[in-house]
């Protein structure tokens, strides 16, 4: 497993505006190489994760790039902020399986009531070596 290369960045934040409500939206994987069987994880803004603590609504964006793409999405979660405590919930910890076209995907998100939160992109056995991934990931209050 290996962390992403670069750290998410936010695309759209409010402070309350009707009608969305508070809402952040990050750019969690930018072009994000996932060569082969290999898992890679998000990296929060600032943090290891992102806190979602406040937020009741999530989901996600996501498009791969590459001749043979074969990837899950997972969540993983934490009670603190630390990388050695980030597990893959029990139930619904896989959000989209075997994702194996380059056309874009829009999922909901269900996460577990714990506040931290980060991303894993799990590259399945017939995944190529040149498969990219762009994951946006939004939540609101």
């Amino acid at each position: 497993m290996a962390d992403a290369v670069r750290r998410a960045t936010a695309v759209a934040a409010s402070s309350g505006s009707v009608p969305l409500g508070v809402f952040t939206m990050y750019k969690l994987f930018t072009t994000e190489l996932v060569n082969g069987n290999v898992d890679v994880d998000s990296v929060g803004p600032s943090d290891v994760g992102v806190m979602i603590g406040c937020h009741r609504s999530f989901g996600i964006w996501v498009k791969l790039a590459g001749a043979t793409p074969d990837i899950d999405v997972q969540i993983l979660q934490s009670w603190d902020d630390v990388a050695a405590n980030y597990v893959v919930p029990d139930v619904g910890g896989t959000i989209v399986s075997a994702i194996t076209t380059t056309a874009a995907h829009a999922k909901g998100v269900s996460p577990v009531a714990l506040p931290w939160l980060r991303f894993r992109l799990k590259g399945n056995a017939a995944n190529g070596a040149d498969t990219t991934a762009d994951l946006y990931f939004w939540m609101q209050s």
